[in-house]
């Protein structure tokens, strides 16, 4: 896995991706946070129950000490499942920072980097395998 560096506003942006289903196993989330990525983003094509996909998100926050967002695909695929469209947003601390659903599809949060660097000094991103 790698991390890409993006420059925003003058601050280096460090951002993971996971895709899918890699969002449910937590040893990349744990990796990408010890490399110093502050954001994972995570892109999924998921059914239309989503709450054991905000779990999964909340804790890839909580063990990364990193923002979490994912997107999910709408509608339904042809002769196979209806996607969700809800997408979510958390911090690293693992607060809920936004939603979107299909009839609203965008979200917009604030990412303060200094809210990563600072989770990561903090049980259990800490702790050492």
């Amino acid at each position: 896995f790698d991390l890409a560096t993006y420059d925003v506003g003058g601050q280096s942006l460090r951002v993971g991706a996971m895709i899918c289903t890699e969002l449910m196993f937590n040893e990349r989330a744990r990796a990408y946070g010890k490399a110093g990525a502050e954001l994972i983003v995570a892109p999924r094509a998921s059914g239309r129950n989503p709450a054991s996909w905000r779990t999964a998100a909340s804790m890839a926050a909580l063990i990364s000490g990193c923002y979490v967002v994912s997107s999910n695909r709408v509608g339904p695929s042809d002769g196979g499942p209806v996607f969700g469209g809800t997408g979510f947003a958390y911090g690293p601390d693992t607060t809920a920072l936004g939603q979107t659903t299909p009839d609203e599809p965008l979200a917009v949060v604030e990412l303060e980097l200094v809210s990563s660097h600072q989770q990561k000094s903090q049980y259990p991103c800490y702790v050492s395998e």
